[in-house]
């Protein structure tokens, strides 16, 4: 991921090419009081939202322990960030699913911009597709959604999305453990499923990477290089 216009406009890299996806936010208010505001945490809400559709998607594919966990803390992001900005809720018209789990489109609430999301598509043990894609990852939005919140509280001075950041990140940490599991186990590419019962110690990555867990560094598969223990 690479960030332009200070925290406004990034790049999200896909899997399986050399491109990457561009997503950039609605400007922020001088001042979160102001009646610019209204327009303010819509596209933060709505990317969320994405996110929970897609990983129900996901452990509607091949279920998992960590996804609930990840889809659950999603959820509690939304709601935090929601409550923050006039109890907005962002489904119907600000997001489209146009290809379940794959392809969203986020409509822009101020100048109805609209800019498309597009995850990766690939076939494995869980699932065989007509049609495979490059695309992002979910991790690559929750990093995109961690920098613009950092950014924002850093910009303010203020620790406004602290709550919704520990949300996030934790999410994130479960996608990554749960990476790590199915590596362990072959899972995805070679077989159908896991033993979602047992969670060995090896498959854990240290709780105290929560709070620094998008700045690890990324193989060539898009997910953390960890040291197991």
């Amino acid at each position: 991921m690479k960030v332009a216009k200070s925290g406004r406009a990034y790049f999200l890299n896909e899997l399986g090419s050399n491109l990457n996806q561009t997503f950039e936010f609605v400007a922020t208010p001088r001042s979160v009081t102001t009646s610019n505001r209204q327009w303010f945490g819509r596209d933060e809400l709505a990317l969320l939202h994405v996110l929970i559709l897609r990983s129900t998607y996901l452990d509607q594919v091949l279920p998992c322990s960590e996804t609930k966990d990840a889809i659950a803390l999603l959820k509690e992001a939304h709601h935090e960030l929601a409550k923050k900005f006039a109890g907005q809720t962002i489904e119907g018209p600000m997001v489209a699913e146009r290809v379940k789990g794959h392809t969203y489109v986020v409509t822009g609430a101020r100048d109805l911009t609209r800019r498309t999301l597009i995850f990766i598509r690939r076939s494995g043990g869980a699932v065989r597709y007509n049609r495979e894609w490059p695309g992002l990852q979910s991790q690559e939005v929750m990093r995109m959604l961690i920098h613009r919140l950092t950014s924002i509280n850093r910009e303010y001075g203020r620790q406004l999305f602290n709550l919704e950041l520990y949300f996030i990140r934790s999410a994130l940490f479960m996608y990554e453990v749960r990476a790590q599991r199915r590596k362990a186990e072959r899972v995805n590419r070679e077989r159908p499923s896991h033993d979602d019962q047992t969670r060995i110690k090896p498959w854990r990555i240290k709780v105290e990477a929560i709070e620094t867990i998008e700045r690890m560094k990324t193989g060539p598969d898009g997910h953390v290089i960890v040291k197991l223990f």
